[in-house]
């Protein structure tokens, strides 16, 4: 097993790994209220990442 057969495999994991535990984060953060103060900035990056 050439590494060039690997890496394709593990960098696309990686990748797929690190987008869902964010995903993830995203929507426990989304999902929490907090103080007005960050509220619109929660909301502003809430709606940008709606698409995820």
């Amino acid at each position: 097993v050439t590494l060039s057969t690997v890496s394709p495999t593990v960098i696309l994991l990686s990748v797929y790994a690190l987008v869902g535990r964010i995903s993830s984060y995203k929507t426990a953060y989304c999902q929490r209220q907090t103080s007005e103060a960050s509220q619109y900035f929660q909301n502003r990056f809430c709606e940008q990442s709606s698409g995820w």
